[in-house]
């Protein structure tokens, strides 16, 4: 005795037939969107990199950073080996502010009497100097 299909199987059949096409369709759409969102993401993170920074006390800062960088150091052809790097606007840096990015966007906050010949943007602080370049790359070593 095997089973027969009732009018209601047939029907149930033919709605899941019906159904495939408006389930392919959802099944695209979701993709769509789960691809999409991590470019929007990078988007508004892209469109973010250029308001201030927020540090915290512990990082050595007091609330906002300065503005974002107005000269940043343009990396050269080095003589040896031909590897691009830069020469940074400072020997060494016990305050440096570093943006998250990659590779690191960092300015030095000391107060020097006179800024390095690197320094572009070199600002007077009282008696002394700070150098307002910002830097691609390796913020150096501090100072001892």
């Amino acid at each position: 005795m095997g089973r027969e299909r009732t009018p209601q199987h047939h029907h149930l059949a033919k709605q899941k037939a019906v159904n495939q096409p408006a389930m392919a369709r959802r099944a695209a759409a979701i993709l769509v969107l789960m691809l999409s969102l991590p470019a929007a993401a990078l988007l508004v993170s892209a469109d973010g990199a250029d308001a201030d920074t927020i540090l915290l006390p512990s990082d050595g800062g007091d609330g906002l950073a300065a503005t974002p960088p107005d000269i940043v150091v343009a990396p050269t052809v080095s003589a040896a080996g031909g590897a691009l790097e830069a020469e940074r606007p400072w020997a060494c840096c016990n305050g440096t502010v570093c943006k998250e990015s990659f590779p690191p966007i960092c300015r030095c906050l000391d107060e020097v009497k006179e800024c390095a010949a690197a320094c572009k943007l070199c600002e007077p602080s009282g008696i002394n100097h700070t150098c307002n370049d910002w830097y691609f790359g390796d913020p150096g070593p501090k100072c001892a």
